[in-house]
């Protein structure tokens, strides 16, 4: 191509004269032309290519059409097929009305699956039926088409078999017409999950008034509803009296002392109970105390699984001991006079410890929390707490405690009421340290078996040595190597560990570690301009 005769002036200023412009639109009337002539040519290729890949799709189309004949999925046998149908529901307790999972999902893959899944009671033993479904724009006629062509045959198909059912349902309004439906089906209900979205308990009063004669199997039972008819309603529901239940979840507004449960008979029990106001000032009913607490331990000889949600202050009652021989995991939250209610549990077969104190009483007094729960650390192996329960020193003794420890989880303290995070250090790279082997032999590292760990916004140690921790504990010969690995980090990323211990994760290792992002200051030219 000829050099331009304006190359010095290109991608400059420059203003050509009238006559320069001539001698410019001259020169571009080749290039103008080649130009046409190169898009007509490469309008002519893209018509074959187009044509090309339009035959290529017809081939792929028949090729993929006969490779669906002679899929190995087709000729798995049904005994087969039953167990990955099987292991296709998912981990919740119960199933989801929806046509992306199963066990929906497999009835929507082709007729021999669907007949198959369909046949399949323990596909359909549980199910949970939403709020939503019943209390749309559609309104009644929706619901009852809901029921009927959704609900109704699910159900159904596991109709004249033993098979006990797991049934969730939330309400946003009473709706009579369940009682037809679900008559038949309370005789085999094993789990009720029930949730109250708005409005009182006369919404629920068809579960709520059922007794054993009419649930004879119910053994886990779900209540959530904070806004409920209050205290003086739930000692008499006749639900809660239930004899054969063995797991009870609460959370509504009532004296967890007057409920009519079987207490002596529970295995597992999680309490949210809260108080209500009364016609005199400043007086309460309902809500948990920590003497409550210690009194419903002792009521609960069987207990092996227990959280409770503190929701009533005042000052600590003392309580004799309570026995908790068969616990194995217990969990407090917004818990207050802690060391008092660790000192007055026997739980000599506890290994899971969640504690997470009140707000603003978060380091009361650590020694004395130290002491309280040196007791029950010898069998623990896994602890869920709030890192301010310890200043550096009680956590490192604490975790000289714990030889079987396998899963540690040190979480943040929530805001102060003033909207301020305490910043103590506490989770530093000291600390770490006593959890890093440095060689084989070494016999003074804290928690020796642990393998899952998670800092949630509490790690104040350096990016290097969360790296070596990681890198000791995994080419340790003599104990368990790490699994998993947690951390969130209230500070930006100062180093990048990832590909210093990417090595592991063929290995099974778990890493998930993130870092906030620094605050850059940007200029505001309105800031501090007078707004009266």
């Amino acid at each position: 191509m000829a050099v331009s005769p304006f190359a010095a002036k290109l991608s400059t200023n420059f203003v050509p004269c009238d006559s320069e412009l001539e001698e410019i639109r001259g020169y571009l009337a080749g290039y103008f032309a080649k130009l046409a002539e190169l898009d007509s040519q490469i309008a002519q290729w893209q018509a074959k290519i187009d044509e090309l890949a339009a035959t290529r799709d017809c081939v792929k189309a028949v090729i993929g059409q006969h490779a669906a004949l002679i899929s190995p999925m087709r000729r798995v046998p049904e005994d087969i097929l039953r167990e990955i149908f099987l292991y296709c529901l998912a981990a919740e307790p119960v199933a989801l009305v929806d046509a992306r999972r199963a066990p929906m999902l497999l009835t929507h893959v082709c007729a021999s699956w669907r007949h198959l899944a369909h046949a399949m009671p323990a596909l359909w033993n549980s199910i949970h039926i939403p709020g939503g479904s019943f209390s749309q724009a559609g309104g009644l006629g929706d619901m009852l088409s809901f029921n009927a062509e959704v609900v109704a045959p699910w159900l159904n198909r596991t109709k004249g078999t033993s098979q006990l059912l797991s049934l969730s349902m939330s309400f946003k309004r009473p709706n009579q017409t369940w009682g037809l439906l679900l008559n038949e089906v309370f005789p085999r209900i094993r789990r009720l999950e029930l949730k109250l979205e708005s409005g009182d308990n006369s919404h629920m009063h068809l579960f709520l008034r059922q007794t054993s004669r009419e649930l004879p199997h119910l053994e886990c039972l779900k209540i959530d509803t904070k806004e409920d008819s209050g205290p003086n309603f739930w000692p008499t529901t006749a639900l809660l009296g239930i004899p054969t239940l063995r797991s009870v979840s609460l959370r509504i507004r009532a004296d967890p002392m007057k409920l009519p449960l079987p207490w002596d008979q529970l295995l597992e029990l999680n309490l949210r109970c809260f108080f209500s106001a009364t016609t005199i000032a400043a007086v309460f009913v309902g809500g948990l105390s920590v003497a409550d607490a210690l009194d419903l331990l002792r009521r609960c000889p069987r207990l092996r699984k227990c959280s409770l949600q503190i929701t009533r202050g005042g000052q600590f009652q003392p309580r004799s001991l309570a026995n908790a021989i068969e616990l194995q995991d217990l969990a407090i939250t917004d818990a207050i006079f802690l060391p008092q209610l660790l000192e007055r549990i026997d739980a000599p077969n506890l290994q899971r410890l969640s504690l997470s104190p009140k707000i603003g009483r978060e380091d009361d007094d650590r020694p004395a929390f130290l002491n309280a729960i040196q007791p029950h650390a010898a069998n623990l192996t896994s602890v869920d707490f709030v890192i301010t329960l310890f200043n550096t020193q009680t956590l490192r003794s604490f975790l000289a405690m714990v030889p079987v420890l396998r899963e540690l989880v040190l979480r943040s303290a929530a805001a102060r009421s003033e909207g301020v995070i305490g910043r103590e250090e506490i989770l530093e790279n000291s600390i770490l340290g006593s959890l890093t082997p440095m060689s084989a032999p070494d016999a003074s590292v804290y928690c020796p078996l642990l393998t899952h760990v998670e800092f949630a916004s509490c790690a104040q140690f350096s990016d290097w040595k969360l790296a070596e921790f990681i890198e000791k504990r995994m080419t340790c010969e003599v104990r368990p190597t790490l699994r998993s690995v947690i951390v969130s980090f209230e500070r930006p990323m100062l180093r990048d560990i990832m590909p210093h211990i990417s090595r592991f994760f063929a290995a099974g290792l778990r890493v998930q570690l993130e870092w906030s992002k620094s605050i850059a200051w940007r200029y505001d030219p309105h800031a501090g301009l007078c707004d009266l």
